[in-house]
């Protein structure tokens, strides 16, 4: 069905379109393909970040703990390992409803679990006992939910940095999401350890980018250099095509354009501001999602698309 990590956890393949969401048999999780949903892994353990969260892993920090967060029935289902994944436990639900699920660490070993809730808003979970229980959800304007979008949200994805100085109540985090009306890319960003985000902000910054994004558009990850010269900068990646084929395929409602073109947007101010760039154009035809435009970071904070590097 997929490839093996080295931990011997099956890495679900990308499907041309939908997701993947992970069925617990009891036993752990074990991967099956749907319409809707993502898995969602992190690997906690010592080193940069490396790998995107659909079926990849992304080494973190501090403890070499593995989780694994899916959408199921019983809604946002977490696994764990503490034993470089040869054993697995079954961590705590934080929302009975689940569209799509992310997970990530910060610094201080505290788990977040992004999840796309039954209101198409986007919800921040946060653990302090490995994924055992989730006493913290964030809030934004409307104090319901992380993201407050008029427009709804879908394909989030979220990520944490500590500050030197900080602990885990002071954390930078981030939640990047696009939206069923423009399709624009947004990021909300948390300065307080994820309790109460701001007002979300879009990345889309140059007309290059704006005529390619407009009302049809893939979010691909969130990434926070964790250490180096570039130490707090925010990465956030997504797929587009071309305005003329996506309005006349359907835009964002049917994604039936191809989407050839790779983008990568970065902020140095907490993602008050944003710089984009184009990564990778295939031309018209030539389709770079599989469904997602997964984002990484190797060891010196420098970002990786799956079709480029910048």
């Amino acid at each position: 069905m997929g490839n093996t990590t080295p931990d011997g956890l099956e890495t679900p393949r990308p499907q041309a379109r939908g997701g993947l969401r992970v069925r617990d048999s009891g036993r752990g999780p074990r991967a099956a393909s749907r319409h809707h949903g993502r898995t969602a892994w992190v690997v906690a353990g010592q080193g940069g970040a490396e790998g995107g969260r659909r079926g990849a892993l992304d080494r973190g920090w501090p403890e070499g703990n593995i989780y694994v967060s899916y959408p199921s029935d019983k809604g946002t289902s977490f696994f764990r390992s503490f034993s470089n994944g040869r054993r697995w436990s079954k961590g705590g639900i934080a929302d009975s409803f689940s569209g799509d699920t992310t997970v990530n660490v910060d610094s201080s070993g505290a788990v977040y679990e992004g999840n796309l809730n039954g209101n198409l808003q986007g919800d921040v979970w946060k653990s302090f006992d490995a994924g055992r229980t989730w006493p913290q959800r964030g809030t934004s304007l409307d104090g319901m939910d992380s993201t407050s979008s008029p427009f709804l949200v879908d394909r989030e994805w979220t990520d944490a940095y500590i500050p030197p100085g900080k602990t885990t109540r002071q954390a930078r985090v981030y939640i990047e999401y696009h939206d069923f009306a423009p399709s624009q890319v947004w990021v909300n960003a948390s300065t307080d350890g994820g309790r109460t985000f701001g007002t979300a902000v879009d990345v889309v910054s140059s007309f290059e980018a704006e005529a390619a994004t407009f009302c049809n558009s893939i979010p691909g990850g969130v990434k926070v250099v964790q250490s180096g010269p570039h130490a707090g900068r925010i990465y956030a990646a997504w797929l587009a095509a071309d305005l003329p084929t996506s309005a006349a395929t359907g835009c964002n409602l049917t994604q039936l354009d191809t989407f050839h073109t790779v983008w990568v947007a970065w902020s140095d101010d907490e993602g008050r501001t944003w710089t984009d760039q184009l990564v990778f154009d295939g031309g018209f035809g030539h389709d770079a999602s599989a469904l997602f435009a997964d984002l990484a970071l190797d060891r010196r904070g420098n970002p990786t698309s799956p079709s480029g590097t910048t």
